[in-house]
C-alpha cells in the first residue's frame, strides 16, 4: 500500500470498534433478532393440561362426583344440586373445597327441596313449566328450534319469580349418551385445492384416460354428474396416450366437449345429499406437519415450529388418536410417526410406504392405491382372523387415510394440470371405495362417519407454504353415522347470493356444483373436535378448535353439551398456562375477563357454572350464547399469555434496532467520515471512553445495571435464554453510542464547516463538498427516505421496482450524472438505460410460468455468445493488471465453464423433455446434472482464483467476477424453470454498467490529477452509493421470485436432481440458486469498492503491448478507491434497520392468514437480507480480493 494521505486514515480503536468485529457483531444481532418475532407474537410453550373433557364433564355435578356420592349412600339416580343462588341465576354456586355443595339425603334437604319446588308453582292451578325434574329423554327434548322467543320470554319471567321467592335447591337427571358414530375414517387429500374438488372442469383439463371413460358411459348412455363412473381412476396402469375417438364431428364427442365435468361425482354427490361441507381455512405455515396437527389435534403449531424440526418436531402435543380407543394408519412415511410417538403400540397401529417411493417423475396416484391395497388387505385379514376382527368392531376406533398423491403430482406437475384433475379424480373414486369396504365389512350397520378434508392447498406455481389462499383454502365433507343432512339454500338466501357474487369476482369459486348447497365454512382445527364428539372421545388436550355445531346430528342438548365440553378444553389450556405464569411471574397480571371472583375459584369459573346452569333448565339458546362467549374468552386469554410479554419484548428489540442504527452511524462518522483530528472530538472524548473496560464510563453507567435488572427478573420468572440474548445488543450498542455522542456533535459541525472534517479524498472537488446547508442536507434524507419506502411497496408489489428501474434510467442521468460526463461517455449512459428497462421487465412480468424448453436453451446459446465475446476481446476487457500467464489461465478457466454451459444445457433439455413426457429421469441425465452441479461450485474456484506464481497476486477483480459469473450460469441453467437465467444475465449487465458508471463519476469527483491509492474517507454520494446496493439486493430476489410469497420461487426445477422427495436437499438447491445473484452483486460491488480511480488503474506492460495491438487501449477499470466494501455494505445495513424496525410492527397475528404470513415474512426477510448481505460479502472478498491484492 501506498504512505498516508494527509491524515486520511481512519481512527484507530478498540476490537470492539473493529470494522469486522462490527461486521460479526451486526451478523449475530440480524440473524438472532428475525426470530423475534416468533417470541413476540406467536410463540408460547405447549402445555399439557391433565384433564380431558367429555359430556359427563357438562353437569353441575361431574359423574365422578357422583359415583363417589353413591358409595357414601347418598342419592343413586338423582344428582342433588343448587342451581340459583340467593341473588341471580348467573351468581356463583355455593362452593366447598372449590366444588359444588352435595347435601346428603336428610329431612331438612327434603324440607328445602319441598320448598323450592313450591315456589315454582307461582300461580294457582298453573303447570309447573320448568320442574327441576329435568327428563332427558330424547321423547321430551324441546329443539333449538321450537323454543322460541316467547318460551325464553317464559323462561325468563320464570326465573325473574325465582329471584323473588328466593333461593332453593335442585335436582339434575344424568345420563349416559351413545356416541353419534361407532367409528371415524378420516380421508386427507395432502395438498388438495377446495376449489379442484368441487368445480367442473373443461374437457381438455382431463386426462386421457379419464376422457376415454366419458366417452365409453356417454355412448352407452351412462354418463351423468352423479351416476358417472371413471372405470380407471383405481388401475395401478392408466393409458395416459389420447386415442382417436372416432368421428371427430359426433355429436357425443361435441357435447362431451362444450359441456364441464366433475372430478368429484362421488363427493359432489355426497355435498349435495348426504352430508354438509364447507371449506376448512388453514393458517400458515401451510405445510403437511402443521396441518396434519390442526386436523388430528386441534392446535395450531406456531410459526417457529418451523426452525424446530420438519418431521418428528419434539413438541409434544396430544391428538384425537391418543384419545381413540384405537386407531389405525395407513400412508406417507413423512406424517404417521409423529402421530404414533410416545403413545401405546395398541393405540396407534399404522403401516406407512417407502420413502423412495415419493418420487416426483412417477405416477403419484399409485401412492393413494398403496393405501387403499392396505387398507383391502387389513379387512382381508379381519375375516379370517377373529381377534382382529373384534379388535375393528371396537367403538371409538379412527381409520386414517393419509393420500399424499396429490402433494407430489401438485409439485409435479402444478395444480391447473390434467395430472393434478386426474389425481383428484383417482381420490374421489378411493373415497367411493372406502366407503363401499366399510359397507360391506361391517354389514351395512350404519355406524361410520367420514370426514374428508386436507392438511394445505396448493399455489398456481405448486408450491405452499405462505398464507396464499389458495395454500390456506381446503374442502371438507363429512357424512355418515351422526352427522346432518345437506341445508338446501331457497332463491332468497343471502349465502346464495353472496357466493354467487364470489363467483363472479373469483375465479377460484366459478362453476361449483354445490350452488344450492348450504356451505358450512370452518377453520382446520375445528375437524379435531368434529371427530371426537363423533366417536364420543375425550377432546384432545391442547384443543383450539370449536365444535362445527351444523355438521352433528344429534339431539340438541347432546349438541350443546358437546360444544360446552369442547369449550372446557379450551379453557383448560388457559387455565394451565394461567397457573404455569402465575407461578413464576414476579408481577402477574391475569386476563380480566377470566379472572377469579373468589380466591379458591378457577379462572373462569362463574362462566362455567352459568353455561351449565342453562342447560340444566334446558335453556339451550341461551346456552350456545354463553357457551360461545366462553369460548372466545378462553381463545382471546390464549392470545394474552401468548403475547403476555409483547410490550417487555418490543421495547427490548426497538431499543436494540435503533442502538444498531446509532452504533453504526456512529461507527461509519468517526472511522469513515472525520478525521482522527477533529477538534470536537479531542474536546468531547474522555480519556480511556468506551475502550477501556476498566473505565466507568456514562454509557456502562446507565446501561449496565438496566441490563442487570433485566437479567435478574428473566431468571427470576424462568424466561427463555432468547430474553437474555435480545436484552445483550441493546445494551452493548447503547453504551458505545452514549459513549461516542461527540461523534455526533463533530459530524454536524464538520457538516457546515468543511475546514474542520479534512476528509482525505483525493482532488479539491470532494473537500469542497462540505458545508451543505440545511436544506440541502434534509433534501437529501428525503431522497433517501423515498428510496427506502420504494423498497417497502416492492415488498407489497412488485411493479414498485420497475418503477425503480425508470427512475434510475432516466431521471438518475439527468439529475446525478453531469452534463460533461454524459458527453463524454453516450455509449456507457445508453447501456445503463437499456439494462435498466431490460431489468424492469422482468420484476413486472407476472410469477406464474409454465417449463419452456426452448427458453432455456436460448438463454444456454446467449450466455455461450457472451462468453466468446469476452475471450475474442479478453485484451481489452480482461487484461488490465495482470501478466501475460494470468490472463491466459483465466481465459482457459472460461473456456472450460462455456464447454460445461453447453453440457448444462443438454442435460437440462434431455431431463426436462423426459419429466414432461412422464418417463421419469433418466439416469445419465440425473448424474450429468450432479457433475455439472460439482463443477460450478469447485472448478473455477479451484483452478481458476489463484494467485499468480511470479507476482503472487491473485487475478485483477474483473477477471474474477467474470469466471464468477460463467461459473453459476450452468448452475442457473439446470434448475431454471423459464426465464430465470434470462434475468441472471441482465442481471450481471446491469451490475457491470453500474460499476462503470460510479466509477467514472467518483473519478470526475476526485478530479484526474495522480494520487494515492490509500484508503480514503466517505462523502456524502457514498451513502447513495449504498442505497443501490440496497435496492439492488432486492432485485436479486424480487426478479424472479416474491419476499411476500414463499412459494413464488419453482421447485420443480430441482427434479431434474432429485427426484425422490427429499425435503431438506431440495431446499438447499433452491437456496443456492437464490443466493447466486446476491453472490454476484456483492463481488461486483467489491469490485467497486476496491478498484482505484479511472485513471490509476494499473496496466501490465506486457499485456498492454498486445491490447494495443488488437483494440488500440484497455477497458478501464474505475473503482473508488476504498480498501474494501465494509463501510458501505455497513450503510446499507443501518437502512436495512431501518425497514426492519417498520416491519416489526406491521406484524399481523390477526385477519387473513395472507396477511399474516406475508408480515411475518417481510420482518423476517429485513433481517435476513442483511445476514445474506454481510456473510456474500465476506465471502466475495475472499472470491475478488482487497486492495492490496489488485
Amino acid at each position: 500500500m501506498s504512505s498516508k494521505t494527509d491524515g486520511a486514515h481512519p481512527i484507530r480503536t478498540s476490537w470492539l470498534h473493529s470494522t469486522r468485529s462490527l461486521m460479526v457483531i451486526s451478523f449475530l444481532f440480524h440473524l438472532l433478532y428475525t426470530y423475534s418475532v416468533c417470541d413476540i407474537y406467536f410463540t408460547s410453550p405447549v402445555v399439557h393440561p391433565i384433564r380431558r373433557f367429555t359430556l359427563n364433564d357438562t353437569y353441575i355435578i361431574a359423574p365422578s362426583s357422583l359415583a363417589e356420592y353413591e358409595k357414601a349412600g347418598g342419592v343413586l339416580e338423582l344428582a342433588m344440586v343448587p342451581v340459583l343462588s340467593f341473588k341471580h341465576p348467573s351468581a356463583p354456586m355455593p362452593l366447598q373445597d372449590g366444588r359444588p355443595l352435595i347435601f346428603e339425603k336428610g329431612e331438612e334437604v327434603e324440607a328445602e327441596l319441598q320448598e323450592g319446588l313450591e315456589a315454582l308453582n307461582y300461580g294457582q292451578g298453573k303447570k309447573n313449566e320448568s320442574s327441576l325434574w329435568h327428563d332427558h329423554d330424547s321423547s321430551s327434548q324441546t329443539t333449538l328450534s321450537e323454543l322460541g322467543a316467547e318460551g325464553k320470554q317464559e323462561q325468563k319471567a320464570l326465573e325473574m319469580e325465582e329471584v323473588q321467592m328466593g333461593g332453593f335447591m335442585g335436582l339434575e337427571r344424568y345420563r349416559q349418551w351413545k356416541s353419534p358414530a361407532d367409528r371415524l375414517v378420516l380421508i386427507v387429500g395432502d395438498g388438495l385445492r377446495a376449489d379442484t374438488l368441487f368445480k367442473k372442469h373443461p374437457w381438455h383439463m382431463l386426462p386421457a384416460w379419464a376422457q376415454q371413460d366419458l366417452l365409453r358411459q356417454s355412448n352407452n348412455g351412462e354418463a351423468g354428474d352423479f351416476n358417472l363412473q371413471y372405470n380407471s381412476a383405481l388401475s395401478p396402469f392408466k393409458n395416459d396416450t389420447a386415442i382417436a375417438f372416432g368421428d371427430a364431428n359426433s355429436e357425443t364427442l361435441k357435447t362431451l366437449q362444450g359441456t364441464l365435468h366433475p372430478a368429484a361425482p362421488f363427493l359432489h354427490h355426497v355435498a349435495i345429499n348426504r352430508g354438509p361441507f364447507g371449506v376448512s381455512h388453514t393458517r400458515v405455515p401451510t405445510e403437511s406437519r402443521p396441518g396434519h396437527v390442526a386436523l388430528i389435534a386441534g392446535m395450531y403449531e406456531d410459526v417457529s415450529a418451523v426452525t424446530k424440526g420438519w418431521k418428528l418436531n419434539p413438541v409434544q402435543f396430544d391428538s384425537v388418536f391418543n384419545q381413540s380407543t384405537q386407531t389405525w394408519a395407513f400412508g406417507s412415511p413423512d406424517i404417521l410417526p409423529m402421530f404414533a410417538k410416545g403413545v401405546a403400540k395398541e393405540r396407534v397401529w399404522m403401516e406407512t410406504y417407502s420413502e423412495d417411493e415419493e418420487d416426483f417423475t412417477k405416477d403419484a396416484t399409485n401412492l393413494d392405491l398403496w393405501v387403499l391395497g392396505h387398507l383391502e388387505e387389513l379387512f382381508s385379514h379381519a375375516q379370517a382372523d377373529k381377534q382382529l376382527k373384534e379388535r375393528l368392531h371396537q367403538p371409538g376406533t379412527i381409520f386414517f387415510l393419509h393420500l399424499l398423491g396429490l402433494d407430489t403430482t401438485g409439485h409435479t406437475y402444478r395444480p391447473h394440470s390434467t395430472e393434478y384433475v386426474g389425481n383428484t379424480i383417482v381420490v374421489d373414486a378411493i373415497a367411493a371405495r372406502v366407503e363401499a369396504l366399510f359397507d360391506e365389512f361391517y354389514d351395512h350397520d350404519n355406524r361410520t362417519a367420514y370426514v374428508f378434508t386436507a392438511d394445505h392447498g396448493m399455489s398456481t406455481k405448486g408450491n405452499h407454504g405462505d398464507g396464499d389462499p389458495d395454500n390456506t383454502r381446503t374442502p371438507l365433507i363429512a357424512w355418515g353415522s351422526g352427522v346432518a343432512r345437506p341445508t338446501k339454500l331457497d332463491a332468497a338466501d343471502k349465502q346464495r347470493q353472496m357466493r354467487k357474487a364470489d363467483a363472479e369476482q373469483d375465479a377460484y369459486y366459478s362453476h361449483w356444483v354445490v350452488g344450492d348447497v348450504k356451505r358450512n365454512d370452518v377453520d382446520q382445527a375445528d375437524v379435531a373436535s368434529l371427530i371426537a364428539s363423533l366417536i364420543g372421545a375425550p377432546f384432545p388436550g391442547n384443543l383450539e378448535g370449536h365444535l362445527p355445531l351444523p355438521y352433528l346430528n344429534v339431539s340438541d342438548e347432546h349438541i350443546v353439551r358437546a360444544l360446552l365440553a369442547n369449550t372446557l378444553q379450551v379453557l383448560e389450556v388457559y387455565r394451565t398456562k394461567h397457573e404455569a405464569r402465575s407461578k413464576r411471574m414476579i408481577n402477574y397480571i391475569p386476563f380480566e375477563s377470566l379472572d377469579k371472583d373468589e380466591e379458591d375459584d378457577l379462572p373462569g369459573e362463574q362462566l362455567v357454572h352459568e353455561a351449565k346452569y342453562l342447560v340444566a333448565i334446558g335453556d339451550l339458546h341461551e346456552a350456545v350464547e354463553r357457551i360461545d362467549e366462553l369460548f372466545r374468552l378462553a381463545l382471546e386469554g390464549n392470545r394474552y399469555l401468548q403475547t403476555y410479554d409483547w410490550l417487555l419484548l418490543c421495547t427490548i428489540i426497538t431499543l436494540g434496532y435503533l442502538g444498531s442504527i446509532l452504533y453504526g452511524i456512529s461507527f461509519l462518522l468517526q472511522r469513515y467520515f472525520l478525521s482522527p483530528e477533529h477538534p470536537t472530538l479531542a474536546l468531547y472524548r474522555p480519556q480511556g471512553s468506551g475502550s477501556d473496560p476498566s473505565v466507568l464510563s456514562l454509557g456502562k453507567l446507565i446501561c449496565v445495571p438496566i441490563f442487570g435488572a433485566l437479567c435478574a427478573k428473566f431468571t427470576a420468572e424462568g424466561s427463555p435464554l432468547t430474553y437474555y440474548v435480545y436484552a445483550v445488543f441493546p445494551a452493548l450498542f447503547w453504551t458505545r453510542v452514549i459513549d461516542e455522542r461527540a461523534v455526533f456533535v463533530a459530524a454536524w459541525r464538520a457538516s457546515r464547516n468543511p475546514t474542520t472534517s479534512t476528509q482525505a479524498v483525493p482532488g479539491p472537488a470532494e473537500n469542497k463538498e462540505g458545508g451543505a446547508t440545511v436544506g440541502g442536507l434534509l433534501a437529501y434524507i428525503i431522497c433517501s427516505l423515498a428510496l427506502l419506502e420504494l423498497i417497502v411497496v416492492g415488498y407489497l408489489n412488485r411493479v414498485a421496482w420497475t418503477i425503480g428501474f425508470l427512475v434510475l434510467g432516466t431521471v438518475w442521468p439527468i439529475v446525478g450524472i453531469t452534463k460533461p460526463m454524459r458527453q463524454e461517455h453516450p455509449k456507457t449512459i445508453l447501456a445503463w438505460m437499456a439494462v435498466c428497462f431490460l431489468n424492469g421487465m422482468f420484476t413486472v412480468n407476472s410469477l406464474d410460468k409454465e417449463e419452456s424448453i426452448q427458453v432455456l436453451i436460448i438463454t444456454g446459446m446467449a450466455f455461450l455468445m457472451g462468453g466468446m465475446y469476452v475471450l475474442s476481446n479478453a485484451n481489452a476487457l480482461l487484461g488490465c493488471g495482470t501478466s501475460a500467464e494470468g490472463l491466459q489461465r483465466t481465459v482457459r478457466t472460461i473456456q472450460i465453464e462455456l464447454g460445461v454451459l453447453c453440457a448444462a444445457t443438454i442435460v437440462t433439455t434431455v431431463s426436462a423433455y423426459s419429466l414432461q413426457s412422464k418417463r421419469g429421469l433418466p439416469l445419465a441425465s440425473q448424474v450429468g446434472g450432479w457433475l455439472v452441479l460439482a463443477f460450478c461450485l469447485t472448478f473455477p474456484f479451484a483452478y481458476g482464483l489463484r494467485v499468480d506464481k511470479k507476482s503472487g497476486n491473485h487475478q485483477p477483480p474483473v477477471q474474477r467476477i467474470a469466471i464468477t459469473i460463467f461459473a453459476f450460469a450452468p448452475l442457473f441453467i439446470l434448475l431454471s424453470i423459464r426465464d430465470e437465467a434470462l434475468f441472471f444475465g441482465s442481471f450481471a449487465l446491469l451490475l457491470a454498467a453500474w460499476t462503470r458508471i460510479e466509477g467514472l463519476l467518483y473519478a470526475e469527483r476526485a478530479g484526474t490529477s495522480g494520487g494515492s491509492r490509500g484508503p480514503r474517507l466517505l462523502a456524502k454520494e457514498d451513502v447513495r452509493i449504498a442505497l443501490f446496493f440496497l435496492f439492488f439486493l432486492h432485485v436479486a430476489f424480487f426478479g424472479t421470485g416474491n419476499i411476500a410469497s414463499i412459494s413464488s420461487f419453482y421447485l420443480s426445477p430441482v427434479y431434474r436432481l432429485v427426484p425422490v422427495f427429499s425435503p431438506f436437499l431440495m431446499a438447499a438447491l433452491l437456496i443456492l440458486k437464490i443466493m447466486v445473484p446476491f453472490l454476484i452483486l456483492c463481488s461486483a460491488f467489491q469490485v467497486l469498492c476496491v478498484s482505484p480511480q479511472a485513471n490509476k488503474a494499473q496496466k501490465s506492460k506486457a499485456v498492454e503491448a498486445k491490447a494495443q495491438d488488437t483494440t488500440g487501449d484497455f477497458v478501464q477499470i474505475a473503482g473508488l478507491g476504498l480498501a474494501d466494501a465494509s463501510p458501505l455494505v455497513l450503510s446499507a445495513c443501518i437502512a436495512t434497520d431501518v425497514l426492519a424496525l417498520n416491519f416489526l410492527y406491521a406484524v399481523r397475528d390477526t385477519g387473513s392468514w395472507l396477511e399474516i404470513g406475508q408480515t411475518i415474512t417481510h420482518f423476517a426477510m429485513a433481517n435476513l437480507l442483511q445476514v445474506f448481505m454481510l456473510g456474500l460479502t465476506a465471502l466475495s472478498a475472499a472470491f475478488i480480493g482487497s486492495l492490496e491484492q489488485v
